[in-house]
C-alpha cells in the first residue's frame, strides 16, 4: 500500500502544473458540481412528487367529503317520507277503497314525492314498496315489495331502525344508477309497512371523479369489491390505458419512481377509487426544458473549461520560465530574472525573487567583511572582560590600604562601592533574586550612611522571607534613592529609612510587600496627587515630559509586567512627616530553588 501511494505521488509530481490544474478543475469543481446538481435535482423531484401525492390525496378526501354531503342530503329525504302521515296511513292500509286511496295519493302523496324529486336534478325517482297486499299499487311510485331483488330484500332486512343502505346497479362493466333503501314504519314504529327506494343518477359519481382528476394528467378509476374496474354509464370512453387493468395494478402497487398513485374507499357505496399519474405526463413540458437546460449546461462547462485551460496555461508558462531560471542560479551565478513589468502576483513574485538575489549578493559581501571584523570583535570582547576586573582589583587595593592605614570609613565605602559595581556589571541577565537586590541596596545605603554620618540610619526587616523570590534588577534602588534625594535633603534632623518585607493575601492571591518608609520632609498633597496620577497614567504618557516621577513610573511598569496580577506601587506621604512606598509583588518562585529547598 505504501509503495502504491509513493508511486502515485511520484507520478503526480512529474505532471506539469497545467495538467495538474486541469485535473484539479475536473475532479474538484466540475464533477462535484455535476454530481451535486444531479443529486439535488433528484431530491427536489422526489420532494415535488411527494408534495403532489399529498396534495392530490387531500383533493380526493375533499371531493369525498362533498360526495358524502350529497349522499347525506339524499338520505335525509327519508325523514320527509316517514314524517308524512298520509304516506304512512296509505302503506299501513288505512284506506279501505281504491277511490279513497287514489284520492289521498293524488291529493297528498304525489305532490310530496314531486316536491322531493324537484329539489335535486340528480334524483331520478322515488319508489315506495308496500308490504301489505291490500294496499293499492300505483305505477312508478307505489309497488309491491315482492318486485325487489331477493338479495336486495335480504340486505334491507338486516337493517336496524333509522338505518339505510346504498346499492348500485351494474350493466356489465358499466354502473348505471345508485339506489338508497330504508325501511318505513307505521306511525307507532311497531311494525314495518314498506321500503323507500331513492334512485340517484351516476352524475353524482361523475362529478366526484372529475373533482379528483383535477387535470388531464390523472387517471381515476372506480373499483368494485373484487377489484374490477367499473365505468360509469354516462362517462365517455377514455384511452386504452383506462381499460388496461395491468397498468392500473402496477400503479396501485405504490408510489414508484415514475408513478404517483392514491386510493380512497367509498364506504357507503362499497366502491374504491384509484387514481394514478405518470411523472412523464405531469412534467412533459418541464422534461423538454430539462433537456434544453442539460445541453446548455454541457456547452457552458465545455466553454468554461476551454477558457480556464487558456488562463491556467498563461499563468503556468510564466511560472515554468521562472522555475527554469531559478534552477540555473548557484553560488557562482547570481543573475536576476528579466521582469516584463507585470503588476500581478507573479510579477510581485519575480520582483521579490530579484530582490532576494541582490540581497544574497550583498550578504555574501557582508560575510567576507564580517569575517574580517570577527577577530577585532573578539579582541574588543576580551578588553571588555579585562576592564571590570581591573576596577574590582583597584577598589580592593584601596580598601586594603585604608584598613592598613586605619581609615575604616574609606575601607567601608570602597567595599560597598565594589559590591555595588560587581552587582551592576557582573551579569547581563535582567532577573535576579530579591534577596540580592536588597543586599545591593544595603551597600548603596552604607555608602550614604558613611557620607552623612549620624544624619542617616537604616534597617532591613524580614529579609528571610524572600530567599527564593525572583524579580527584575534595580526595582528597589530608585525608590531608596528618592528617599535620600527628596526626603533627607529637605531636613537637617536625623532621618531613618526602614525596609520591611511582609506578605498579604488578596482575592486568593499571595503578594510579597516591600515597604520603604522614611521620616524625611515628605511632600505636599498636590505633589502627591500629581505623582499618583503619573503612576496610574498609560505607559505612552510616561515620558511625555508633563509630569515628574519617571523613575518610580518605570519601576511600577516593570513590576506589573514581570509579576502580573495586581502588582504595582502605592505611595503615601505627608509634609514634614515622611513618605511610605509599598511595592506589591505577586508570588513568583524560582522552581529550581524550591526543589533544592525540598531536598534539604
Amino acid at each position: 500500500m505504501g509503495r502504491n501511494l509513493a508511486g502515485i505521488k511520484n507520478r503526480l509530481s512529474s505532471i506539469s502544473i497545467v495538467k495538474k490544474m486541469m485535473i484539479g478543475y475536473i475532479f474538484i469543481i466540475c464533477l462535484p458540481v455535476v454530481l451535486f446538481g444531479f443529486f439535488y435535482y433528484h431530491q427536489v423531484s422526489r420532494m415535488i412528487m411527494d408534495k403532489i401525492d399529498i396534495n392530490h390525496q387531500q383533493v380526493m378526501e375533499q371531493a369525498y367529503n362533498n360526495l358524502k354531503v350529497d349522499l347525506a342530503h339524499y338520505e335525509s329525504l327519508y325523514k320527509f317520507v316517514q314524517a308524512n302521515s298520509f304516506i304512512v296511513d296509505y302503506l299501513d292500509g288505512d284506506y279501505s277503497t281504491d277511490a279513497e286511496s287514489v284520492y289521498n295519493y293524488l291529493s297528498y302523496i304525489y305532490p310530496q314525492l314531486m316536491y322531493l324529486l324537484s329539489g335535486n336534478p340528480n334524483i331520478s325517482d322515488i319508489t315506495l314498496y308496500k308490504y301489505k297486499p291490500n294496499v293499492l299499487a300505483i305505477p312508478n311510485h307505489i309497488a309491491d315489495a315482492s318486485r325487489l331483488d331477493p338479495a336486495v330484500r335480504q340486505k334491507i332486512g338486516k337493517l336496524k331502525p333509522n338505518q339505510g343502505v346504498w346499492l348500485y346497479h351494474q350493466d356489465g362493466a358499466k354502473l348505471t344508477s345508485l339506489y338508497y333503501y330504508q325501511v318505513l314504519y307505521d306511525s307507532n314504529y311497531t311494525h314495518q309497512i314498506g321500503i323507500m327506494q331513492i334512485k340517484v343518477s351516476v352524475n353524482v359519481l361523475l362529478n366526484f371523479l372529475k373533482a379528483i382528476r383535477a387535470d388531464s394528467s390523472w387517471e381515476v378509476y372506480l373499483l368494485n369489491k373484487r377489484g374490477e374496474i367499473v365505468q360509469l354509464a354516462s362517462e365517455p370512453v377514455e384511452s386504452e390505458s383506462f381499460r388496461d387493468f395491468a397498468v392500473l395494478s402496477s400503479a396501485r402497487s405504490g408510489h414508484g419512481k415514475t408513478t404517483i398513485s392514491n386510493e380512497l374507499r367509498i364506504d357507503d357505496l362499497g366502491l374504491n377509487v384509484a387514481a394514478y399519474a405518470k411523472e412523464n405526463d405531469m412534467f412533459r413540458d418541464i422534461k423538454i426544458k430539462e433537456n434544453d437546460l442539460a445541453v446548455f449546461v454541457i456547452v457552458l462547462l465545455l466553454s468554461l473549461s476551454f477558457l480556464y485551460n487558456m488562463l491556467a496555461s498563461s499563468v503556468a508558462k510564466r511560472l515554468s520560465r521562472l522555475a527554469r531560471h531559478m534552477r540555473t542560479v548557484g553560488n557562482n551565478s547570481l543573475k536576476a530574472y528579466p521582469n516584463p513589468g507585470d503588476m500581478d502576483e507573479i510579477g510581485f513574485l519575480t520582483s521579490s525573487y530579484n530582490s532576494m538575489v541582490r540581497r544574497i549578493e550583498e550578504l555574501i559581501d557582508n560575510v567576507h567583511r564580517a569575517e574580517a571584523l570577527r577577530k577585532e570583535a573578539a579582541y574588543r570582547a576580551l578588553q571588555a572582560q579585562v576592564k571590570p576586573h581591573f576596577l574590582y582589583n583597584t577598589l580592593e587595593t584601596i580598601r586594603m590600604m585604608a584598613v592598613a592605614n586605619n581609615v575604616p570609613e574609606v575601607a567601608g565605602i570602597a567595599f560597598s562601592f565594589g559590591q555595588l559595581m560587581r552587582y551592576s556589571l557582573s551579569s547581563a541577565n535582567q532577573e535576579t533574586k530579591l534577596k540580592q537586590e536588597i543586599e545591593m541596596v544595603a551597600s548603596y545605603l552604607d555608602i550614604h550612611r558613611i557620607r552623612m554620618k549620624d544624619r542617616l540610619q537604616f534597617k532591613i526587616l524580614g529579609l528571610e522571607r524572600v530567599q527564593n523570590v525572583l524579580c527584575p534588577r534595580f526595582i528597589l534602588q530608585p525608590v531608596v534613592e528618592n528617599c535620600i534625594v527628596h526626603g533627607i535633603s529637605k531636613v537637617r534632623r536625623p532621618v531613618w529609612i526602614t525596609i520591611t518585607i511582609s506578605e498579604v493575601y488578596e482575592e486568593e492571591e499571595a503578594y510579597d510587600v516591600l515597604t520603604v518608609e522614611d521620616n524625611g520632609g515628605g511632600m505636599s498633597e498636590a505633589k502627591l496627587l500629581e505623582l499618583r496620577k503619573t503612576l496610574g497614567a498609560p505607559a505612552e504618557d510616561s515620558f511625555s515630559g508633563e509630569r515628574g516621577g519617571f523613575g518610580l513610573r518605570n519601576v511600577a511598569e516593570r513590576i506589573r509586567s514581570f509579576f502580573g496580577g495586581r502588582s504595582g506601587l502605592e505611595i503615601d506621604s505627608e509634609t514634614g512627616a515622611g513618605t511610605k512606598v509599598r511595592m506589591f509583588l505577586k508570588k513568583k518562585r524560582d522552581d529550581a530553588d524550591d526543589e533544592a529547598d525540598d531536598r534539604r
